[in-house]
């Protein structure tokens, strides 16, 4: 039984890191994809 929760508690921590590491990525990804939506709409 311990060896079971121990597993579900990996992948928790897992699905945790990833979404973590999605977050951070989109959080630094936002403003440049701002910037080229901007630039697309100036030009244009």
């Amino acid at each position: 039984m311990l060896c079971f929760n121990g597993q579900k508690l990996l992948e928790v921590i897992k699905k945790g890191l990833e979404y973590i590491a999605f977050a951070a990525i989109a959080k630094s990804a936002l403003p440049s994809l701002k910037l080229m939506l901007v630039g697309l709409h100036v030009a244009n």
